[in-house]
Parts: C-alpha cells; sequence; structure tokens
C-alpha cells in the first residue's frame, strides 16, 4: 500500500477518554429532556391540532438548538458526530414543517391525538438522547498524528472504482447511452428505464451495487479537503462525479438520498480538514444548508413532473412541506392496537433480511403482513411514519424507546470511529455511516441496505490495512 506524503508518527498512548466533552454531554441531555417536558406541556394546552404541533415544533427547536449549543463549547469539531445527526434529522422529518404555517389539519385529527403522538414522539428523542451515554467519548488524535492515508492515486482508483460499480446498472440500461441516461434523469419519477423491478433479479442484484453511489460524495470531500495532494485533472475529475450525483439525487426526487449526499460531502471535507474555524465552517455549511433547504422546499413538487419541467414543480411549491410523518404517526398509534395486533419480531426481521437479493432467496417476504398504508387507507401511496411509526407496529411505546436507546447507544459507539481514525480512509468510512443513520430515522425498514456501502468500505479498509508493511513503532515527538 502507498502511504501519503509527510512523515510516519505513532500514537505511543491509547486515546484519552473527553471528560469535559462527556460533562457538557451529560448537562446537554439534561436541557434536553427539560425542554421536551416543557414541549408537551405547551402542546398539551393548545386549542387546535395545528397550534399543538407548532408549539412542539418552537419549543423542541429552542431546545435543541441551546443543547447542542452546550456541546459546541468543546470546540467546532464536536458537531460533526452522529448522536447530534440522527436528532436533528427526526426533528426535521417529525416537526420542521410545522414552524411554517400549514393548512388546517384538524378534519384529520383532534388536538387530543396529536399530543398522544407528540408525546411518543418526545420519548423517542428523549431515548436518542438517553441512549448516546452508553459509550464513553474519546478526544482522539487530530489529522497531524493519522499513521495511514491513501494515496492520491490510490483515492482517485476508489473513486472511479465506485462510479463505474455504482452506476453500472444505469449504464446497462441506457446501452450505456450517458446522454440517454442524463435525458431521463430529467424525467418524472418512477419513470427511467432502470427502475428497479418490483420482484427483483439479476437486475435487481445490480441495482443493489448501485447503492455504492452513497460513498462517492464523502470520497470527494475528502479528495477536495486535501486537493494540494491532487493534481488538477484528479480535482476536475472529482467534481465532476459530485455534479453528476448531486445531479442523480436532485432528480431523482427523494429528498432524503439528495439531503444525504449534501450531508456525507460536507462532513466529509470538513472531517479532512487540519483545522476548523468557525469561518470556514460558516462558508461550508451556510451554502450546504441552504441548496439543503431548496431542495427540500421544491423537489417534492419537481419530482411528479421532472426536472425538465421544473418551472411547473417551483410554481407549485407555495408551502414548506416534508412529508407530515407525525400524522401518519398518530394513525398508527390509533390503530395498534386498538384495530391491529402488534407484529412483533416480524418487524425487525422484514428489515433485517431486506438487503438479501430475491435471486439468491425467492421466497423473501415481500413486506409487512400488513403495510404503513393499508393500516392508513392509502393503498397505492408511499407513506412513510419514522422508525417511531415502524417500531409502534411492532410493539408500542415499548418498542420505540427500546429502539431509540439502541439507536443512540449505536450512533455513539459509531462516534468512536472517528475519533480513533488512523488515516483518511477511516475518516471518510466514518463519514459514510451518516448515510445509514439518517436513513434509520427515517425508516427502520429500509436502514439494512443503506450499511451495505459502509460495510464494503469498511472491508476494503481492512485490505488495505492487511497490506501495509507492518514498521516498528516509534515515539511521537511532541
Amino acid at each position: 500500500m502507498k502511504i501519503a506524503s509527510g512523515p510516519i508518527v505513532y500514537a505511543t498512548a491509547q486515546f484519552p477518554v473527553a471528560r469535559a466533552e462527556m460533562r457538557l454531554r451529560l448537562l446537554s441531555t439534561y436541557v434536553f429532556i427539560l425542554g421536551a417536558v416543557i414541549a408537551s406541556i405547551s402542546a398539551s394546552s393548545a386549542s387546535s391540532t395545528n397550534e399543538a404541533f407548532s408549539s412542539a415544533a418552537i419549543v423542541l427547536g429552542c431546545t435543541l438548538v441551546i443543547a447542542f449549543g452546550i456541546e459546541l463549547q468543546a470546540g467546532v469539531r464536536n458537531i460533526f458526530r452522529v448522536d447530534i445527526f440522527i436528532v436533528v434529522v427526526l426533528y426535521g422529518l417529525t416537526f420542521l414543517e410545522f414552524l411554517f404555517d400549514q393548512e388546517d389539519l384538524s378534519y384529520q385529527l383532534n388536538a387530543a391525538n396529536a399530543c398522544e403522538a407528540i408525546d411518543v414522539t418526545l420519548c423517542a428523542f428523549g431515548g436518542l438522547m438517553i441512549g448516546r451515554h452508553a459509550f464513553k467519548m474519546y478526544a482522539g488524535d487530530t489529522l497531524s498524528d493519522m499513521t495511514l492515508s491513501l494515496s492520491p492515486s490510490r483515492m482517485m482508483g476508489l473513486l472511479l472504482g465506485c462510479t463505474l460499480i455504482g452506476y453500472l446498472h444505469i449504464l446497462l440500461a441506457v446501452n450505456f447511452d450517458i446522454v440517454e441516461a442524463l435525458r431521463q434523469m430529467t424525467l418524472p419519477r418512477f419513470s427511467q428505464s432502470w427502475t428497479r423491478n418490483r420482484m427483483g433479479g439479476i437486475e435487481a442484484l445490480l441495482t443493489e451495487l448501485g447503492l455504492l453511489i452513497f460513498l462517492l460524495p464523502p470520497l470527494v470531500g475528502a479528495i477536495l479537503a486535501e486537493h494540494r495532494r491532487y493534481r488538477w485533472y484528479q480535482k476536475a475529475i472529482a467534481v465532476l462525479v459530485l455534479t453528476l450525483t448531486l445531479f442523480f439525487g436532485f432528480s431523482g426526487g427523494t429528498r432524503y438520498i439528495f439531503l444525504t449526499y449534501l450531508a456525507t460531502f460536507g462532513a466529509s471535507f470538513l472531517l479532512l480538514r487540519r483545522t476548523i474555524s468557525w469561518s470556514l465552517l460558516a462558508a461550508v455549511g451556510v451554502p450546504l444548508a441552504v441548496v439543503a433547504g431548496a431542495a427540500a422546499h421544491f423537489m417534492v413538487h419537481i419530482r411528479t413532473v421532472g426536472v425538465q419541467n421544473w418551472e411547473v414543480g417551483v410554481e407549485r411549491s407555495d408551502r414548506f412541506f416534508v412529508d407530515m410523518n407525525i400524522l401518519n404517526i398518530s394513525g398508527l398509534i390509533q390503530s395498534f392496537p386498538s384495530r391491529y395486533d402488534y407484529l412483533g419480531f416480524e418487524v425487525p426481521f422484514i428489515a433485517f433480511v431486506r438487503p438479501i437479493p430475491r435471486v439468491l432467496w425467492a421466497g423473501k417476504p415481500e413486506g409487512l403482513s400488513i403495510s404503513i398504508e393499508e393500516v392508513l387507507g392509502a393503498e397505492g401511496w408511499t407513506l412513510a411514519a419514522t422508525y417511531i411509526g415502524e417500531v409502534w407496529m411492532a410493539s408500542g411505546l415499548f418498542a420505540v424507546v427500546l429502539a431509540s436507546l439502541i439507536f443512540g447507544a449505536a450512533a455513539s459507539g459509531w462516534n468512536r470511529v472517528g475519533s480513533t481514525a488512523q488515516g483518511n480512509l477511516d475518516k471518510i468510512v466514518f463519514a459514510s455511516g451518516f448515510f445509514a443513520a439518517g436513513l434509520c430515522m427515517r425508516s427502520f425498514m429500509g436502514v439494512a441496505p443503506a450499511v451495505l456501502p459502509t460495510v464494503a468500505l469498511l472491508l476494503f479498509r481492512n485490505w488495505q490495512y492487511r497490506r501495509q508493511p507492518r514498521n516498528p513503532p516509534r515515539p511521537r515527538h511532541l
């Protein structure tokens, strides 16, 4: 394996426990729990459904700003943590849209049921915040202390390999006509020739390889962060790949995919910088946030008409809308177990077997015995209820709290991958995990396939590390 230019240095001790950061994290959790209680009381005193949601959204939003502001006292790098990311994502999926005026929801949901859904959602937030204390925080080494990094040539090889394999199912569908592929990307959602067959097969297996596309933004972010190591044409190729991937994500109309591209690119770019200042964070974060907000607003309308008719979609975008997930959560709360029995272990089983290709398991279940759409009377549509609604179907509030504790703990454990990184590839592996973490908040049922790109990158990392010559460690000069 080629080693990055510059002296090789070795850590002489284990990563120190970040005790100050852990104290700030604990204080942040206390503040959040207090804010969640206030949000619940504020919602229960509301006179209408919309007022209940908006009051909870405002109080919880302010609480998140204060709580995470406390943790930022430890430094700007402390913001790049998965536990913080998943809480922000879940807030965006459940409450963010109620910071803006919405149409009257009282005809769909009364205030009492709205408050019940709010309380269950707040319990989920609390579980995430408490679960993240399952693991200690480590200060980690700075980038100057990293012992392993892929050379520019290997980084470019990894980028081009993931690009070719990831887009292979698209190229095969259009007979490697790139112009035709770009044209079809501008068509309305689900009208492209590479849209996956519902029952799967060899083509579906190739589509699974398309998950490697999710590795492209963090790889490009790492390359641009270390741009001085790369030649101009390598950087040009990286920018071209990023542009294509962002266009592909935007034209596909699935907002969480496009937002994940932005998040993993930004995280990788900033994590690979030797120093991060508030000015750099603003210079990178503000434009990405503006693009993310605009995309979340317009994509829901543009996707039905296609990018080629974007003017029509923009004209329809008169109200900020996410997915009204909390309405679906409320519907599931009212339906289980009053109308339907809890599904129990069927929910995690279906979630875990989802990555298995049907070509290898012809009898794989297609989905839950009863879907969210069937329960809510919206067959033919695709509804989302976040992981909260999905695990409620398994066993009610107990399952919601348990799942939240597990997800919070898993996020905290994954943070250690970032804090103990030993090279640029480790940082990219860590950044790629934001994809699965964010998707898990949107849908626990769909998270298992999202883990596969990170697993593939981990396997590549381990293969590279085994090829490294074993040199005796030498002390680091302080």
